[in-house]
């Protein structure tokens, strides 16, 4: 009976398989998209709160930087959908973010519930979470063109970037925290990105003295990633290097190193340099990617493995995540990965 019941699991799944292999890339990514973002409207409190966890389930803890991520995941499929639910609980987020940020710009990781949350004084890092709201504040922008919205975001704004001079260093890198002093190439990426969206904003709000002096910033970051992050040798990025000199590099393992590599491939401006090292991670460990998700490492996989195929225009290997994706689903949806549903709206 056992054996009898394995054949009809494994004839269920590819003929689920060869139904969605008949759809489009595009109507995948759109099913995906639509059932990833319900799922994070569920993740949203009362206040406006992006919880690790269901609303269900209370107390929970909240995370800025994958809340963040999340909502830029929901900008994403707002822009898409015109959905108005999607657009509100953002902006709610970004209110409830505003409330508890840091007099010196930065924001703690918090546990509780609605009007019981309590700071747990700390945060995993500065440059990561500071940036992402930058891009998210951009994002809404871009999504709704509400000047006014904006503008009422300048406080907020520039009190995040102060936590991001906090960290930044001579070299054009930043730190992940001071109690941490370590210049992730994964951190860094996003941080590029996000004072990228300020510079936006700052040129929008017509600061042009603070356009410059951010602009000036990315540049001096964009051209460190390149330099000290990169390996010549290896020819890929290193996952950091920190303040006394030290190095983590190499392609030895999945988290950090090929992670980080991929991040840098998915968030870097597109290169001849990042399509060629795409393509060598491909030969060398695309072939490890399973046929579905189980858990969240495979999930985490798919959609790093995604998000590089994306940033490097590597359509066919994009196609081929979106549709193991698409299958997976109803596994995807049960892992409930605050981040990783964002991102699935991203790809």
């Amino acid at each position: 009976m056992k054996t009898k019941a394995s054949f009809l699991r494994i004839i269920a799944f590819l003929t689920i398989l060869q139904f969605h292999s008949c759809l489009a890339p595009t109507a995948l990514a759109n099913n995906m998209m639509q059932r990833a973002a319900d799922q994070i409207l569920h993740h949203q409190t009362s206040d406006g709160a992006l919880a690790m966890s269901a609303v269900s389930a209370s107390p929970s803890d909240v995370v800025p930087y994958f809340s963040n991520l999340s909502a830029i995941g929901l900008i994403h499929a707002y822009r898409i959908t015109h959905r108005v639910d999607l657009i509100i609980c953002v902006m709610k987020w970004v209110k409830w973010y505003e409330v508890h940020i840091n007099a010196d710009g930065t924001i703690f990781d918090y546990h509780g519930s609605p009007g019981k949350w309590q700071s747990t004084g700390t945060y995993d890092s500065v440059d990561s979470y500071a940036a992402t709201y930058l891009e998210l504040v951009w994002g809404v922008y871009q999504s709704n063109h509400d000047l006014a919205w904006l503008k009422a975001r300048k406080n907020s704004v520039h009190r995040v970037l102060g936590a991001i001079r906090s960290v930044l260093q001579p070299n054009g890198l930043t730190i992940a925290k001071p109690t941490y002093p370590v210049m992730y190439t994964m951190d860094n990426v996003e941080t590029l990105r996000g004072l990228q969206s300020a510079v936006q904003i700052e040129n929008l709000l017509g600061d042009r003295n603070e356009t410059a002096k951010i602009s000036a910033w990315a540049s001096a970051m964009l051209n460190a990633i390149s330099v000290e992050l990169w390996d010549i040798g290896l020819q890929c990025y290193r996952v950091d290097i920190q303040t006394d000199g030290g190095k983590e590099e190499g392609l030895g393992k999945w988290y950090p190193n090929i992670m980080a590599n991929l991040m840098a491939i998915a968030w870097m401006p597109s290169s001849s340099i990042n399509r060629d090292l795409l393509n060598k991670l491909n030969d060398r460990f695309g072939r490890e990617l399973p046929s579905s998700i189980r858990n969240n490492d495979d999930l985490d996989h798919f959609i790093w493995w995604g998000m590089a195929a994306h940033g490097a225009g590597d359509r066919a290997l994009l196609d081929r995540i979106k549709r193991v994706l698409s299958v997976s689903m109803p596994t995807v949806l049960l892992l409930d990965n605050l981040a990783n549903m964002g991102h699935i709206c991203r790809l």
